[in-house]
């Protein structure tokens, strides 16, 4: 019996040691916590590159996000990634060194978490572009939201006396439809009186000269009498009154800007978008309606708006001008990303019914007279803001 294997304790005098086990690695949940260190890493590095062309030099914030919706993204998206770097640092250095996840095991979970940050990072530096929404005209925006009032029934907006426009001819069928159109336009013009009073006090906020201040306000009359103009035609396809409701979201759409080169960006993109382009279309389009109509009224007052809308496109690369002299490379680099941001082709907002022509002849645009509008105004545009832009290249030195 004394030599009886003792099973209890495992001591036969004859069996090896057992090998030592290595520890089992940690699941791979615990192995993500630590790869969002790469991760997180990885976003803002993506965010800052892919935003530096359009920086200002002092990187306030209001110069490369567009409205509260940007700022909150780029928020949430750096206190995200410090969270993340600060938790998955002190996850990864209070593991043992032989629990520490490595291998394909980070490389699994960083892959997800990967591709995660660049859809996000993708998001964040899209609002970094200057607005794309490309519409008819002078338009107030918050962000890249555009604004304009809704209606209310009443006829102070309309023109009275000699200025009123008589009933028009058009087939009943059309005629609900067609006056819709004009007071649709007719709450964008109002929305755009409060777009050249944002203008005119960006204007003055960064000193700019009083010629370009009194253009700007010369032009929120000319939309004072846009938008008058609008509701009286379309009172005379359909016989009802309306005016622009009450409108405090106006006031959500000033400018909120940390420098004054900052203010000078932003000034310069929408002249550029608003202006140069959206008024450009505008005039083009009515210069072009106006023969086309059945009444020589309304070709009249049509002719009248397109000669405003032109003025107002001048004006803006008045200001782009300005803009470029006063503030240097950040405007250059910013005006250059917004050049290679301009769509090709313009997708309009007129109504589907519209899109063949038959509206022309009661001053609303089809598609193809708008298209080759927007292909000229492009046109123009990009010759001449390149031709600023190769005038005025910054040295490097001043970059």
């Amino acid at each position: 019996m004394a030599e009886m294997i003792d099973t209890a304790n495992d001591r036969h005098p004859y069996r090896t040691a057992p090998e030592a086990v290595l520890p089992k690695l940690p699941p791979v949940s615990r192995a993500a916590l630590a790869a969002i260190l790469l991760v997180g890493f990885g976003v803002q590095a993506l965010f800052v590159v892919s935003c530096w062309p359009s920086l200002p030099s002092d990187l306030g914030i209001d110069a490369y996000f567009s409205g509260r919706a940007g700022i909150a993204i780029g928020c949430v998206t750096a206190i995200g990634c410090g969270i993340t770097l600060a938790f998955a640092t002190w996850q990864y250095w209070t593991m043992s060194p032989e629990t520490r996840p490595r291998g394909l095991e980070v490389l699994g979970a960083t892959l997800p978490l990967g591709v995660v940050g660049v859809i996000v990072s993708y998001i964040a530096y899209m609002w970094t572009l200057p607005p794309t929404t490309f519409v008819m005209g002078r338009r107030l925006r918050s962000g890249k939201r555009l604004l304009s009032p809704a209606g209310a029934v009443g006829a102070r907006w309309a023109e009275t006396g000699e200025r009123d426009i008589a009933r028009l001819d058009a087939p009943d069928a059309l005629r609900e439809e067609l006056a819709d159109e004009w007071r649709r336009a007719a709450r964008n013009e109002h929305a755009a009186i409060a777009a050249f009073g944002q203008v005119a006090l960006e204007l003055i906020a960064v000193g700019a000269p009083p010629e370009l201040v009194a253009d700007a306000h010369a032009a929120a009359l000319d939309e004072v009498r846009h938008t008058r103009t609008c509701f009286s035609i379309a009172r005379a396809l359909d016989g009802r009154d309306e005016e622009p409701a009450a409108f405090p979201e106006a006031r959500h759409a000033v400018a909120r800007t940390t420098s004054r080169t900052d203010a000078l960006v932003r000034l310069a993109r929408e002249a550029v978008i608003d202006g140069a382009l959206n008024e450009g279309v505008a005039g083009r389009v009515l210069a072009r309606l106006a023969p086309r109509c059945a009444s020589p009224e309304l070709g009249a007052h049509l002719r009248a708006m397109a000669a405003d809308e032109s003025r107002h496109a001048a004006h803006s690369w008045r200001v782009i001008e300005f803009c470029l002299r006063e503030g240097g490379a950040p405007v250059h680099r910013a005006l250059a990303e917004t050049l290679r941001a301009l769509p090709p082709v313009m997708t309009g907002d007129a109504p589907a019914a519209a899109s063949d022509g038959a509206w022309e002849a009661w001053g609303v645009q089809g598609q193809r007279l708008e298209t080759e509008a927007w292909a000229a105004a492009r046109a123009a545009a990009v010759r001449k803001l390149s031709s600023l832009l190769c005038d005025a290249r910054p040295s490097r030195a001043a970059a």
